[in-house]
């Protein structure tokens, strides 16, 4: 298979040369190019987290803290940070965040962060592998591309 870029504001799959999309004009210049085949394996991937952590709803004593102080958001089970997740708002300040950048599971009384973006999330400045999950403590700095937060506990 071949690399593409997947454009942050339509979805669309756009060529790797592309640094417009085709079908929307997004600028893509700053979008990472990923494989067809690991586009498949993500879909998959986040297809069948949905399906079974939809069965519970779990909650933890986790939030999530801006480092401007703007925004504090109570992790609970499949809670999606990115342009069409809670508080949307604030994440299309930046241009890097995705739609659905990273998601949030409570499982086992434990969070657990997932990536699914295109640009990148980073707990404690090391960038998650794509296709993994990874639990969470009070105390990680996560970074969505270029939006910083760090994990307390809630008072």
């Amino acid at each position: 298979m071949s690399e593409i870029r997947v454009c942050e504001n339509c979805s669309h799959y756009n060529n790797i040369n592309n640094l417009e999309c085709e079908n929307c004009g997004f600028d893509l210049s700053f979008v990472i190019p990923i494989d067809e085949s690991e586009l498949d394996k993500q879909k998959n991937i986040i297809s069948n987290h949905t399906s079974t952590s939809t069965l519970s709803s779990e909650t933890c004593n986790l939030v999530l803290v801006s480092t401007d102080g703007q925004l504090t958001i109570s992790i609970h089970n499949e809670l999606v940070i990115g342009r069409d997740g809670i508080n949307g708002e604030y994440f299309e300040r930046s241009k890097y965040v995705s739609r659905k950048h990273a998601i949030f599971y409570v499982e086992n009384g434990e969070v657990q962060i997932f990536d699914a973006s295109t640009n990148g999330t980073f707990v404690n400045n090391k960038r998650l592998p794509k296709l993994t999950k990874i639990t969470i403590h009070p105390s990680d700095k996560i970074i969505f591309a270029d939006l910083s937060f760090e994990v307390t506990n809630a008072d």
